[in-house]
């Protein structure tokens, strides 16, 4: 590996060159890490991994402007330290304080007594709604953010019983908002969600199916004006690749020096994929963790590691993004533990020496 030691001063070669897609052992001359890596990377002068997460450190200033596309309403109160490391977050509209890992805000988990993680009283409730809009009236009783509960618009009197956690998220009256809307404004907020499909019929209200069709595949169905707009694709095109409104798994391997993750709605078949790729590339790999979610809960998951700890570049198809270093496999674990995903398997590993 003379050739590699000349081309790359950022490494000491320790391992035997074998072939030129058969990974060799080295160290960083500036930190001393160790891994295995492919001769053809340090030929092109492919650096430390560690340095490289080190130079690219999230800052307390990148965090907060993060934090402010995901939620609003939710500033920290103490400083960014690491995606794992637990802070003090506050609520703006109830002024409710708490502790939690960066990273699990930035998944998408909001304040835990708006979400009902903290139980709140039918007057709270009522409290909350009255900031979000002054428009609707509760009148049953408040169980859980889950549970429906019967309020009133009081515009125009119309009672519904919609689950709690619609209202806080800014779902007003149905009847109101079907009032309003003509099938031109309806054209007109659809193409801000979709160019591609188009309705076939007029728009009658937000839950009356009616039938579209998708300009790319030219497929029609049946389906309701509030699910196209809540981002539900056309079916025919959904049928391959990753289905957000379905059930879904988040995984981990553990290969080499690295951990890398993923998401499917089939396992079963991704495993399969997965393990041909590791054993036609000669390499030993074992599942660390699997948990099962919402679809979209998960994929927004993922994209939450990948900002954490991921974006190595493992060489391996499959994890040329979705790798990080095997330290990293801590931080993930805490991230699912805070995500409060399904567990079907988790397993702990002692990083090589």
């Amino acid at each position: 590996m003379a050739e590699a030691s000349v081309k790359n001063t950022k490494v000491d070669v320790l391992g035997q060159y074998v072939h030129i897609l058969t990974r060799i052992k080295v160290r960083c001359k500036t930190c001393s890490y160790e891994w295995m890596v492919l001769p053809g990377n340090l030929l092109r002068n492919g650096g430390c991994l560690k340095c490289q997460r080190t130079k690219h450190k999230k800052t307390n200033d990148r965090f907060i402007e993060e934090l402010k596309t995901v939620h609003s309403t939710i500033v920290p109160l103490d400083d960014f330290v690491s995606s794992s490391s637990k802070i003090r977050f506050k609520c703006t509209i109830d002024d409710t304080i708490w502790h939690t890992t960066p990273a699990h805000v930035l998944s998408g988990t909001g304040c835990p007594h708006c979400c009902g993680r903290i139980k709140l009283t039918t007057e709270e409730f009522s409290d909350r709604l009255k900031v979000v809009t002054g428009t609707i009236e509760v009148l049953g009783e408040f169980v859980s953010v889950t549970k429906r509960i019967k309020v009133r618009c009081k515009l125009d009197g119309h009672v519904w019983n919609p689950p709690a956690y619609t209202l806080l998220s800014g779902v007003g009256c149905a009847k109101c908002s079907n009032l309003k809307k003509t099938h031109e404004q309806f054209v007109e907020d659809l193409k801000a969600v979709t160019d591609t499909i188009i309705p076939l019929e007029p728009y009658v209200r937000a839950l009356q199916k009616i039938r579209f069709k998708c300009t790319k595949c030219e497929h029609e169905w049946s389906a309701t004006p509030d699910n196209i707009q809540r981002g539900r694709g056309c079916p025919a095109c959904k049928k391959t690749g990753f289905q957000p409104e379905k059930s879904a798994f988040f995984y981990v391997y553990k290969f080499l020096n690295y951990v890398g993750f993923g998401i499917t709605n089939n396992f079963k078949k991704r495993n399969h994929q997965h393990q041909k790729t590791f054993s036609d590339n000669g390499i030993s790999a074992k599942v660390l963790l699997l948990v099962e979610g919402y679809g979209q809960t998960v994929r927004d998951f993922e994209s939450s590691v990948i900002a954490a700890v991921g974006g190595v570049n493992t060489g391996i198809k499959g994890f040329i993004n979705e790798g990080a270093l095997e330290e990293d496999y801590a931080t993930i674990v805490s991230m699912v533990k805070d995500a409060g995903f399904i567990i079907k398997y988790i397993e702990s590993f002692e990083k090589n020496s």
